[in-house]
């Protein structure tokens, strides 16, 4: 089935995403912990281990502007660092659940929200011209001594999104 409403809401989507992420395959894992500051928030810890599969993704399936990854990768960032923010000035709060989208088609990288305008108007999957879809999850909560833990987890979920966009 096609998506049908290219105006679905940002709940569904993340919600219908985090399906996806689910039944994906696992190609690796991450956690870094920070101390009570965005300022101490490095994501070149997990950086070698989440971005290096991410990147090699887009340099073998995208033919052209493979760099767009890095695109998503620093509003990615930003969400992670804004979450770290929330999670120590609210803490106790419950974890923040963050998740990014990494749809590789020939002339790109696409996010969540262009996935679902291609696939509005196309009606399969090989139509919308992907040839792999990588999900990052994260999630960022507060530990007792008000340090920041991360965790991050990436799984190819080409196969379980197929089967969603077609006839």
């Amino acid at each position: 089935m096609a998506v049908e409403n290219a105006d679905i809401n940002t709940a569904q989507t993340h919600e219908m995403f985090i399906t996806i992420f689910k039944k994906g395959v696992h190609i690796t894992k991450a956690n870094m912990t920070c101390m009570p500051s965005r300022n101490t928030a490095n994501l070149s810890e997990i950086e070698p281990a989440i971005l290096s599969p991410l990147i090699t993704s887009a340099g073998r399936f995208a033919e052209n502007y493979a760099s767009d990854l890095m695109i998503s990768w620093r509003s990615f960032t930003r969400r992670v660092y804004d979450a770290v923010d929330i999670c120590i000035e609210h803490q106790g709060c419950s974890p923040i659940e963050l998740i990014e989208v990494f749809a590789v088609r020939r002339h790109g990288v696409d996010h969540e929200n262009f996935v679902f305008s291609r696939m509005s108007h196309k009606t399969t999957f090989e139509e919308a011209g992907y040839r792999q879809v990588i999900v990052l999850y994260a999630t960022v909560s507060c530990d007792k001594d008000c340090r920041a833990v991360c965790s991050f987890e990436l799984k190819d979920c080409t196969d379980v999104f197929w089967p969603l966009t077609e006839i």
